[in-house]
């Protein structure tokens, strides 16, 4: 092999990519129909060509990290390696790599559930979850309801440790919320039904190990929460929980029964148990990488300026994370044909047809223009977020970000432009090169957007992100590429080359401007808060809750907190992941002080925050 390399290196880049080219076109072209060379222009048929293999069932979905999105980008590299697209900042090929927590595996001779001196049986009568702390405990059981904390209005209290006392000890609660809740109540619980806020609270109560009774042990776990809790958490049987609270002659039906309705005075069918149990959990969280893709129509002039145009062409796979499809689909392939097949296709084509305008006429590039593909977007933007946080080139150096995200479903001619408030110039540009394509296009300043514009704008880059709007379909096994709208979606095409040549002009400015947040003019009707923190999602350790960045004008700027803050504390609890930071975000009340804690640069400091109604 390294024969080979030396050989390859004394070949003219050209030379290299034209046999790159022709190699991948025959891994391609064999025993197959696709095709990965096409013609210049931005064509309707071309974008369907295209997403119809990056939405098929052959790429199962795309899933960060899966056998579906390495063939993805190995369709794309072949595409731009035809091209004669550049890696960037002389990297050795398009690939730029990252990390990502993707799973866990129980480890079978480590884990041990024993009740009455009997060992229950792994993954039939009990199974860890992806967010248990590893280790071993043995106590007495407190059954604690639903394990829940929740205040609302008219001075409504629901707390399930009201009366307990579950200091060192293993706690149990049901699944789930109290049944018959009212509509007010019902929306007041909601919001604290997801597991990772009873494995908090739980372990805020001084609790070792909390089980969490279901109707059913699935061992196909969901990433709901891949962080570690800081405490043993585990799913059981509804029929070992009535093993374990026939010793008070009750049940787990008895418990629902008497719980409904949301009552706090529920609380005097909640108990300890005699009964001995000991656990010891032991998981180990899979850590993998995958691909950011990045290829660059270069100048030759490597003090040139950057233009970023790009798309996350990752999505859901079977359904393992996010779906919204019903329990009968839930773990179909989820295509992303328009979530976002779409986008990835766009960036695409708009590298086609830059590299022959380079071609046919090259003064007309006047910067560096890198097109980039996402992976990780749908696990919290972790490719462009780990991209980005060590930048290969300088920031000051890139003109702009401008990114797609859903663009394949343009309905009534209605599209939007989002994250315009990072730049002065923005609005006057879209409006006039709009001139030309004729859409009903809505601008939107607010450049915090849960897509990877955020990753860009964090670093002081002006951002545009094109969309064209949710549907029903959306994270769901229907986005499939018979719904696409292909000649609104070439239109979309058009008017980003447009804003593009427009970008290139020397005289063309872009101003970056930073977004505060508007404060509402009323605090009326409801408790949540924002303290405008922009978190890292990427993780899986317990040592808090990394910042990415924090939004211009909102309380985390006030009180100080910075990009790169680890945060450990809040209003006076203790943070170990992200889980537990938007837990404790559902405690806090508009305008009433509280204090953060974070740690930077290895030093804690204790910040004082006023959250601000959202």
């Amino acid at each position: 092999m390294k024969k080979i390399i030396a050989i390859v290196l004394l070949l003219p880049f050209g030379l290299i990519m034209a046999q790159d080219a022709e190699n991948l076109e025959k891994k391609f072209l064999k025993n197959t129909q696709l095709n990965i060379r096409f013609l210049p222009e931005i064509k309707a048929g071309e974008l369907e060509e295209k997403l119809t293999y990056i939405a098929s069932d052959e790429l199962e979905g795309r899933m960060t990290g899966s056998k579906g999105i390495k063939l993805a980008a190995d369709y794309i590299t072949a595409i731009f390696t035809d091209l004669g697209l550049e890696p960037l900042a002389e990297a050795e090929d398009y690939f730029r790599q990252f990390d990502f927590v993707s799973d866990y595996r129980v480890d079978p001779e480590n884990n041990q559930f024993v009740l009455d001196g009997k060992n229950l049986e792994l993954n039939k009568d009990y199974i860890p979850l992806s967010s248990s702390e590893n280790g071993e405990v043995e106590s007495n059981m407190v059954f604690a309801g639903y394990g829940l904390k929740v205040e609302g209005k008219n001075n409504y209290q629901y707390n399930s440790y009201s009366s307990l006392d579950v200091n060192g000890k293993i706690v149990m609660v049901l699944d789930g919320i109290p049944e018959e809740l009212d509509k007010e109540k019902e929306d007041l619980f909601e919001r604290n039904i997801a597991s990772g806020y009873k494995q908090m609270l739980a372990r805020q109560m001084g609790a070792k190990a909390i089980l969490i009774v279901t109707d059913r042990i699935d061992n196909e776990r969901t990433k709901e929460m891949i962080g570690n809790s800081g405490i043993i958490s585990m799913n059981i049987t509804e029929d070992v929980a009535n093993s374990i609270l026939s010793v008070k002659n009750e049940t787990v039906e008895n418990a629902i029964e008497n719980l409904k309705g949301g009552d706090p005075k529920g609380n005097e069918h909640l108990f300890e148990v005699e009964t001995k149990v000991r656990l010891k959990s032991k998981i180990d969280r899979v850590v993998m990488q995958d691909n950011n893709i990045l290829g660059v129509v270069c100048l030759n002039n490597k003090n040139a300026d950057y233009i970023f145009i790009g798309a996350h062409y990752d999505h859901l796979g079977f359904g393992e994370t996010n779906s919204r499809s019903d329990e009968e689909h839930k773990h179909d392939i989820h295509n992303g044909a328009d979530d976002n097949g779409s986008g990835a296709v766009t960036v695409i084509e708009l590298a086609e047809y830059f590299s022959n305008l380079k071609k046919e006429n090259p003064d007309t590039i006047t910067y560096n223009l890198v097109f980039c593909l996402w992976s990780g977007e749908e696990l919290g933007l972790l490719g462009s977020a780990a991209f980005t946080s060590e930048l290969p080139v300088p920031a000051d150096k890139v003109k702009a970000y401008i990114n797609f995200d859903m663009v394949g479903r343009v309905s009534d001619n209605k599209l939007e432009i989002q994250g315009l408030g990072s730049a002065t110039e923005w609005k006057k540009i879209f409006e006039n090169k709009n001139i030309i394509t004729e859409f009903d296009i809505t601008l939107f300043n607010d450049p915090y957007l849960p897509t990877d514009v955020t990753s860009f704008y964090l670093k002081g880059i002006p951002v545009a992100s094109f969309f064209s709007g949710i549907h029903l379909d959306y994270h769901t096994y229907r986005d499939d590429v018979e719904f696409i709208n292909f000649d609104d979606m070439q239109r979309v095409v058009k008017l980003a080359s447009l804003i593009i040549k427009e970008l290139m002009k020397p005289d063309q400015a872009l101003t970056y401007r930073e977004v505060k947040i508007r404060r509402p003019k009323s605090t009326k009707g409801g408790r949540k808060v924002s303290l405008g923190t922009i978190p890292v999602y990427a993780g899986g350790d317990d040592t808090g809750m990394a910042v990415q960045g924090v939004r211009g004008g909102g309380p985390a700027e006030k009180a100080g907190v910075k990009g790169g803050d680890v945060v450990i504390g809040l209003n006076g609890k203790e943070v170990k992941n992200i889980y537990d930071f938007i837990n404790i975000m559902n405690e806090l009340k508009p305008d009433v002080e509280t204090e953060i804690v974070v740690l930077r640069s290895g030093e804690e400091l204790k910040l004082k925050i006023v959250p601000e109604a959202k």
